[in-house]
Parts: structure tokens; sequence; C-alpha cells
């Protein structure tokens, strides 16, 4: 996570990391600034080799775009 931060604020880019979870479709997005948030992604795009974000799992300052679904009781490990 700290590698990803670094990178995210040097290159002025987003990054996706694992989040360390069992669910494979479940990451970390990493903004520009540092922050961070859990996001859920598209099972079939990555299965095509494609890394796309369906939503996020909480909310993410600075990603007012992003919709917000929050998982359900007994989805988070």
């Amino acid at each position: 996570m700290e590698l990803a931060v670094t990178l995210a604020r040097a290159f002025r880019v987003r990054a996706v990391v694992d989040d360390g979870s069992l669910h494979p479709d479940r990451w970390r997005l990493v903004r520009t600034d540092g922050s961070s948030g859990l996001v859920l992604t598209d099972e079939d795009a990555a299965a095509d080799g494609s890394l796309r974000i369906v939503h996020a799992l909480e909310p993410i300052g600075g990603e007012p775009d992003l919709t917000v679904v929050r998982p359900s009781d007994g989805a988070d490990d």
C-alpha cells in the first residue's frame, strides 16, 4: 500500500491494489493525494484482461462520480 501511495502521488495517477481479502473482484483504489477506498471491479471485464471499476464499497473523497454501494452484512472479511 505504501508503494501504491508513493507512486500515485509521484506520477499523479490513481492506482488499484489488492485489498488483502478473499474477494478477487474487490480492490483498494488509491487517489493521487494518497487517500483510498474499497471498490468492486467487473468480473467479466477482468476475465477479458480489463480492470473496470463497477462501484465503490465506501465513500472515497475526491471521487464524487463513483457510485457507492455498501456491501450487505457478512460480505466483508
